[in-house]
């Protein structure tokens, strides 16, 4: 079978798309967007020898991956300033490191995600994770809702010590988000 068929199809299916329809900058500016967007594509292929749906699996789980390593990067993030808050009588040296981590995790996100990330980005869900995982929050009544916009988190103007405060207010308020 020539590139053509393969591109479009075999003679008696409809194109799957054209060259001009491929947006040549989707791979770099979105790779969540472009990998569904190829698995849709491979999917419609009709090549006697492709595995068209694995192969279209695996290019699914690999722009899901890049979400899940956000989300986990994420909920580092929260983690730490759930201790911060929490803790306010860290070393100053100890406050400083987890500041730093926070910072890097929080512009390594910044750096990762792209638009077709953002509606699978659910923060209270993040959030309600890192609750789980650190001990120290357990004897304290902290919202079910995250504190702190993803908008935020993700943006230029985002800073440690307001989130930490913004934090540290919920607790205060006995664990009412606003």
């Amino acid at each position: 079978m020539d590139r053509t068929a393969v591109l479009h199809g075999s003679p008696d299916h409809h194109p799957i798309s054209s060259m001009s329809d491929v947006d040549p900058n989707l791979y770099r500016d979105d790779f969540l967007a472009w990998a569904i967007q190829q698995a849709a594509l491979i999917r419609t292929l009709d090549v006697p020898s492709l595995d068209a749906e694995r192969v279209a699996e695996e290019l699914e789980a690999a722009g899901e991956r890049e979400i899940q390593q956000c989300k986990v990067q994420l909920r580092q993030v929260m983690m730490t300033l759930i201790k911060l808050s929490l803790e306010p009588d860290l070393a100053v040296e100890d406050r400083g490191a987890m500041a730093e981590v926070i910072v890097v995790s929080v512009n390594d996100v910044s750096d990762t995600v792209q638009p077709s990330h953002l509606n699978r980005l659910d923060v209270d869900i993040i959030w309600r994770q890192a609750l789980r995982e650190i001990s120290v929050a357990r004897s304290v009544n902290l919202p079910d809702q995250c504190p702190l916009h993803l908008d935020w988190l993700l943006s230029d103007d985002f800073e440690v010590e307001p989130a930490i405060e913004s934090v540290r207010t919920v607790v205060a308020d006995g664990g009412t988000a606003e």
